[in-house]
């Protein structure tokens, strides 16, 4: 299960005066629980400005937030959604952050202040279509990609959005992208979307065009496949409902996919290992669908700081790293219904076991168990107990596990 480190402020009490235009001001621990420090991360901040509002603490339009280091320099933050909620969500750009325990400062109740909020300076790459024309630095357009004929896509930009309408052409007209920045993994890229209109796709997705690999984020129905995968990729996507819905895709270096689709599903597929590869986003729209954008944006993603113990995650040369991540991905699959949990149990003794053998420094043993928890996945499979793709993902993470091991194959 993906643990989310959140920094998460309920209610400040105490009227502080470090920063004189905010009189309040209370500190926000975060957690890093990697071993790694980490520069100019992007970190989710959830505070309940509701209770700060209805106490006169806090602007009603949350324009007087402020974040700072411990020294007093500001931070760069973007709010995203949720001002005067229990449940409003900001991400801060922390210039570092050290394993374990971090400490940043939150501040209000300046109520002449303007909004300090500023995605672009917050995060990798930022767009929230402010303004009435496409920002032609950041976008470039594409039509007719396949060369079918069509007119291309209509599309504008007003009121805090952008709009694409699709040629009534079902044959690829509409693409719209790519940024002018490239981004390597591991990454993660999030969107504002909704599809207004219309019969055909939507798509807001990292494309990697040296590999063929597609990393979709958005899509409308069905299934869509990207080159170089196995199988679909992602299978949870709302149809047109005129609602807005928020996307998040968390891409690491084995093209492993955590999307979460208004903070509720995520599914994962091992691919094309991405290391070195130079993605760029894109979205696109064909048929006559109409897709609506509130914003993009890109952002760091640290494995172990967002939690996830996913071997396809791992970067670190620690077999017992390894062993730890694929212990989570065989609970996730008795938790997601796609193992049963007597078999889920057994595999994961096996791997505890190699685990208690690798602190002990006998890899020979470790070999051992690995071998035979190779075994128990192979003949799963064989009894369709366990679906190729599951099956594939655990065997490969046991290999490169055997491979620091220097386990004889």
């Amino acid at each position: 299960m993906k643990r989310e480190q959140i920094a998460s402020l309920i209610l400040a009490c105490t009227a502080l005066s470090a920063e004189a235009a905010n009189p309040y001001q209370e500190p926000l621990n975060i957690i890093h629980p990697g071993t790694e420090p980490l520069t100019n991360y992007q970190v989710r901040v959830v505070v309940n400005t509701a209770q700060l509002v209805a106490l006169a603490r806090m602007q009603p339009d949350c324009d007087d937030i402020r974040f700072a280091s411990l020294s007093g320099a500001l931070l760069s933050y973007w709010l995203q959604t949720g001002c005067n909620t229990t449940q409003t969500t900001l991400w801060v750009k922390v210039p570092t952050l050290n394993p374990g325990s971090n400490t940043i400062q939150i501040s209000y109740g300046d109520f002449a202040a303007l909004s300090g909020s500023d995605g672009n300076a917050t995060f990798i790459f930022f767009d929230g279509f402010d303004g009435s024309s496409l920002d032609t630095a950041k976008w470039s357009i594409q039509f007719d990609p396949a060369g079918s004929g069509g007119s291309g896509p209509d599309i504008t930009v007003g009121g805090g959005n952008l709009t694409m309408v699709g040629d009534a052409i079902n044959s690829g007209e509409g693409v719209y992208g790519p940024l002018s920045a490239t981004f390597a993994v591991p990454i993660a890229f999030g969107a504002r979307a909704k599809r207004d209109a219309g019969w055909a796709d939507i798509y807001a997705s990292l494309v990697y065009p040296d590999l063929g690999v597609v990393i979709t984020g958005i899509q409308n129905y069905g299934q869509y496949f990207g080159i170089g995968f196995p199988a679909p990729i992602y299978h949870d996507f709302v149809s047109a409902d005129n609602n807005w819905h928020d996307y998040e895709t968390l891409v690491c270096n084995r093209s492993a996919l955590f999307s979460i689709s208004n903070v509720a599903n995520r599914y994962r597929l091992d691919g094309s290992d991405l290391t070195g590869s130079i993605g760029r986003f894109w979205m696109r729209t064909w048929g006559n669908a109409t897709m609506v954008v509130d914003y993009v944006f890109v952002r760091k993603m640290d494995p172990e700081f967002e939690g996830f113990a996913d071997p396809t995650c791992v970067t670190s040369a620690d077999p017992s790293q390894l062993l730890a991540g694929l212990v989570t991905s065989v609970q996730e699959l008795v938790s997601t219904g796609l193992l049963d949990f007597g078999n889920g149990n057994a595999l994961n003794a096996k791997l505890n076991a190699a685990m208690a053998s690798v602190n002990k420094g006998n890899s020979k043993a470790a070999c051992n168990q690995l071998r035979a928890f190779i075994n128990q996945v192979q003949a799963l499979l064989k009894s369709g107990k366990l679906s190729a793709a599951s099956a594939q993902s655990l065997l490969a993470a046991v290999a490169q596990a055997q491979g620091l091991l220097g386990c004889e194959a």
